[in-house]
């Protein structure tokens, strides 16, 4: 068993600015066994822990589950953390990150079975997830969170009726 330093970020756009100093101070308290430091910019939170672990992906996910249910635990339920890396704390040259999976609208629209001008769509009335990113050739979401939204998503074919 090493130490590792475990580095866990991603977007925070849920929290309003008044709400972030509070949110940063209960999570470093929350983590206060790891030797937690908290980092929240404009919509971006990084969370740097320390963990014992055996290897680099033990570390990772480790450091990944602890991170991700503190900030569950201090009122952010679904975040969508985009990257989580390891270092040993002895070896800093030894360095591993871990991306999680991504979907587009190519591969969105695949998952569902619809087509990717329907895919535009939906997004358009924020009927997904929230992206993770807004890029030119469009948005991107985690494909955890997609699933989690197909898992439950009442696809009904045919037009909608008209609210009128």
């Amino acid at each position: 068993m090493s130490e590792w330093d475990v580095l866990v970020s991603g977007p925070a756009e849920e929290l309003r600015a008044q709400e972030s100093e509070d949110f940063s101070d209960r999570l470093v308290t929350d983590l206060s066994n790891n030797a937690a430091a908290v980092s929240l910019g404009q919509n971006h939170l990084e969370v740097r822990v320390t963990v014992n672990a055996g290897s680099t992906r033990e570390a990772v996910n480790s450091g990944w589950e602890l991170v991700h249910g503190a900030v569950s635990r201090c009122g952010i339920e679904h975040w969508n953390c985009l990257a989580t890396s390891a270092s040993r704390s002895d070896f800093n040259h030894e360095t591993f990150t871990s991306m999680p999976a991504l979907v587009g609208v190519a591969e969105l629209a695949e998952r569902l079975g619809v087509s990717r001008q329907r895919v535009s769509s939906m997004h358009k009335t924020n009927r997904f997830p929230p992206t993770v990113a807004e890029l030119r050739s469009g948005p991107v979401w985690l494909a955890s969170s997609i699933d989690v939204f197909a898992s439950t998503w009442d696809r009904t074919p045919g037009r909608r009726p008209s609210e009128t």
